[in-house]
């Protein structure tokens, strides 16, 4: 084997030892579940925002209306 073919060798050996791995751990449930929290978060972050600036935007609204 040329020294090429012998690191392609040692990667796919590798590769298949850390796939082999990956799935007799349940790895990919626990990132499959931690970017679903991620997500979330992050949709929970952008909901309380929007909430925020629609009660300001109401707020000034009524403000507005009461001074007239």
């Amino acid at each position: 084997m040329k020294p090429e073919e012998k690191y392609e060798h040692i990667f796919k050996c590798i590769s298949e030892i850390c796939f082999d791995y990956f799935l007799s751990t349940k790895t990919q449930e626990l990132l499959k579940i931690n970017i679903s929290n991620t997500f979330s978060q992050i949709i929970d972050e952008i909901v309380a925002e929007s909430n925020i600036e629609i009660h300001d935007r109401f707020k000034k609204s009524a403000e507005k209306y009461i001074s007239e």
